[in-house]
């Protein structure tokens, strides 16, 4: 589970992987919640899914919390010597994205189709709690706070993707049918069902999309995670009880995680953590 800079690479790994599973009954099942983020218990989107936990699976893990090893040092969680970073990806958006500086969730379905059509994608080296010291094994819930019906991203696809019918996004029937059932999928694992009882192969068409080795999967995943966010239009928390994560507020990660950096007098540079010269601790 090397860390692989060779995203497409990844990708393609995550899409074979994709393929076994959707045939399978029950798809999800075994995985647990999904991925997210240790520092705030907020989910994973987009490809990220798929890849993670592909290689939760690989590690044999029942956690579905991922942090950097940085992360994990800050929380006192260090990760186990000898330990190899999993790969997530981190899409950063070009000029012309959210502008107005407004949070995705008060984005108009445009703005955040538009946002994800133009940028780049970087590799993020990511470690799995369980090979961290204080692994947990239990899988952490995610809470997706809406009103709305899972059933309700059905209409979402069509609209997305009838209202962007041109070389942007344009899918075939086939990917149509994979988007609309994994986008489903997802929503009900928001709205707090368990992956494992998510029943039902996907449609034949939608496999075939899939085994496509020409198929884009980020582009796929890419149009779910737009779906979701629309849908959702609210932050997700993690229940805090014992046993599970807790989740503290953070109105600027960013830069506290700099700050805390800066009195440690540490850096991180592709997972590994550096002294700072000038750091006197």
């Amino acid at each position: 589970m090397n860390a692989v800079n060779n995203i497409e690479a990844m990708v393609d790994r995550a899409r074979e992987w994709m393929l076994e599973r959707i045939q399978r009954e029950w798809p999800w099942q075994g995985l647990g919640g999904l991925p997210l983020r240790v520092t705030d218990g907020k989910p994973y989107e987009g490809t990220n899914i798929p890849l993670l936990w592909m290689q939760q699976e690989a590690l044999g893990s029942l956690s579905n919390a991922w942090g950097t090893f940085q992360t994990f040092l800050r929380r006192g969680e260090p990760v186990v010597a000898g330990q190899a970073p999993g790969t997530a990806i981190r899409f950063l958006p070009l000029a012309g994205g959210n502008t107005q500086g407004r949070d995705s969730s008060g984005q108009t379905w445009q703005e955040v189709a538009q946002s994800r059509s133009k940028g780049v994608t970087l590799p993020v080296s990511l470690y799995n709690r369980a090979q961290t010291i204080a692994y947990a094994p239990a899988s952490v819930p995610v809470n997706c706070d809406t009103t709305r019906h899972p059933q309700a991203v059905h209409k979402l696809v069509d609209d997305v993707l009838a209202r962007h019918a041109d070389d942007l996004i344009a899918v075939s029937s086939a990917e149509s049918s994979f988007i609309t059932r994994f986008t489903f999928d997802i929503a009900r694992i928001l709205s707090g069902i368990d992956p494992s009882s998510i029943d039902g192969n996907y449609q034949a068409n939608a496999v075939l999309a899939v085994a496509d080795p020409s198929t884009d999967l980020k582009r796929l995943c890419g149009i779910s995670a737009t779906v979701i966010r629309i849908w959702s239009r609210a932050s997700i928390e993690v229940r805090s009880s014992a046993g599970q994560l807790e989740c503290p507020a953070i109105t600027n990660a960013r830069g506290a995680e700099e700050e805390f950096d800066r009195i440690l007098g540490i850096v991180t540079r592709e997972g590994i953590v550096y002294r700072r010269p000038e750091a006197v601790i």
